[in-house]
């Protein structure tokens, strides 16, 4: 198999991998399959097709994987964050009735019942 890098690409790769103190192919093949393993791993019906065990070894290492992300996220005001952007919403109810959707920029923001 060939790939083919734009120039300044494959000069990235080569400079990375000699940092690490290996071959750019060697490197790339790494990358590559480390890429293909994260991407699998992420597919729910994927996930689903593997024991319970394994299930619970690559759900436990995304999590850890996504903590400081999550934390970075909390540590913003609630009305920037995106990761958790819901507990915006506390204390108000997040559920509106479908009249709440049809509602105009002139109408009355929708807002929980008191």
């Amino acid at each position: 198999m060939t790939i083919e890098l734009a120039p300044e690409w494959e000069q990235v790769l080569r400079a990375e991998a000699a940092r690490r103190g290996q071959e750019a192919p060697q490197y790339a093949a790494a990358l590559v399959q480390e890429r293909l393993r994260a991407a699998r791993e992420a597919d729910p019906v994927y996930l689903i097709t593997l024991p319970r065990e394994e299930q619970e070894r690559i759900l436990a290492a995304q999590a850890e994987t996504a903590a400081p992300l999550y934390e970075a996220d909390l540590a913003l005001p609630p009305h920037e964050r995106e990761l958790t952007a819901f507990t915006a919403l506390d204390g108000v109810d997040p559920i509106l009735e479908p009249e709440d959707y049809l509602r105009t920029e002139d109408d009355e923001q929708p807002h929980a019942a008191d």
